[in-house]
């Protein structure tokens, strides 16, 4: 039976469907909660217990963790840390629901990135998609000749670190085992996080834990961190990586309607209208016809 009418690849992207959820949600409750906290407290916090929520699935297979496990985690963990300074970092300077939209650029940088480092063919979906998401991007930040707003270059560049580190991901997952790979890039985005405390002088353990603060770690540790990482292990290999993309395609949407649900945000009309373009362009990515499919 086709891949696409198989009930497991069905339930496999529902699952999958919760990721997108779970990353839209984490912006508003990221912004909400910083305007109280620190970002790097908020972050080593976050990743840390993350990691502790992984880490009794790595021990059931004490044996799979080894020198070259710990180098791969230590790779992605740094990649990690430089996405989410990026994007958190330019939470600060605009909307969530801008944010979210330019985030998911992350997944037309990665052929293009690819094209860069490997020299692998560009499709013509890409190419198309590509337009489309400078013109959301221009659209989004209102740029009518020559520069986004700070906020939004600190996210793309994040974007652009989300990128290598799911190509690098791509490379090292298969090598090792999921679960300790995941442990150990959290470990590592957490030590950094909390290493940046110090120059900034953000404190590592806040002074008040309010409803805020524990509903932004709790939802963004459990929920969109350690299940995300989680289910994208587990289930996307059921699906095409064309498919598993149009599905995280998504988050920007949601991303929107959480900054809307939760902080109220305002979403003007430039929003929807370039955020939809952005999520244009990645499904014209996505479902562009390809030569190699899984």
């Amino acid at each position: 039976m086709n891949a696409l009418f198989n009930r497991r690849t069905l339930f496999a992207e529902l699952m999958l469907l919760n990721i997108a959820v779970a990353w839209g949600l984490g912006f508003p409750l990221m912004k909400d909660a910083m305007a109280l906290h620190g970002i790097w407290t908020l972050l080593w916090l976050r990743f840390a217990l993350a990691a502790l929520l992984v880490l009794p699935f790595a021990l059931r297979q004490p044996r799979d963790i080894n020198r070259s496990t710990v180098l791969a985690g230590a790779v992605l963990g740094v990649l990690l840390f430089l996405a989410f300074a990026f994007l958190i970092g330019g939470l600060q300077y605009t909307s969530a629901a801008n944010t979210g939209f330019l985030a998911g650029l992350t997944m037309l940088f990665v052929p293009l990135l690819e094209r860069l480092l490997w020299r692998r063919p560009l499709h013509a979906g890409v190419k198309w998609s590509v337009l489309l998401g400078l013109l959301g991007l221009a659209v989004l930040s209102q740029v009518h000749a020559v520069r986004p707003g700070l906020g939004d270059v600190l996210v793309l560049v994040g974007a652009v670190f989300s990128a290598l580190q799911i190509i690098a991901t791509d490379r090292l997952a298969p090598r090792h085992n999921a679960e300790w790979l995941t442990v150990v890039q959290l470990v590592v985005a957490a030590m950094l996080f909390a290493a940046a405390c110090m120059p900034t002088g953000q404190p590592l353990w806040p002074a008040v834990w309010d409803g805020g603060l524990w509903r932004a770690l709790l939802l963004t540790a459990g929920f969109a961190t350690a299940f995300a990482f989680w289910v994208q292990m587990r289930f996307q290999e059921h699906t095409t990586p064309q498919r598993a993309a149009l599905i995280f395609n998504l988050e920007p949407l949601f991303g929107a309607l959480f900054a809307w649900w939760l902080l109220g945000e305002h979403i003007g009309g430039h929003v929807w209208l370039g955020g939809l373009l952005i999520v244009a362009a990645m499904m014209v990515s996505g479902l562009w016809p390809q030569t190699h499919q899984k």
